[in-house]
């Protein structure tokens, strides 16, 4: 396992929640 590819997927994943949590009003 490449720790590259570890890192990225949590990045992902901490990305997809972020946008999951941040309510539509505060995108731009």
């Amino acid at each position: 396992m490449q720790p590259e590819s570890t890192t990225h997927n949590a990045l992902c994943e901490r990305h997809i929640i972020y946008l999951s949590i941040v309510p539509e009003q505060a995108k731009p």
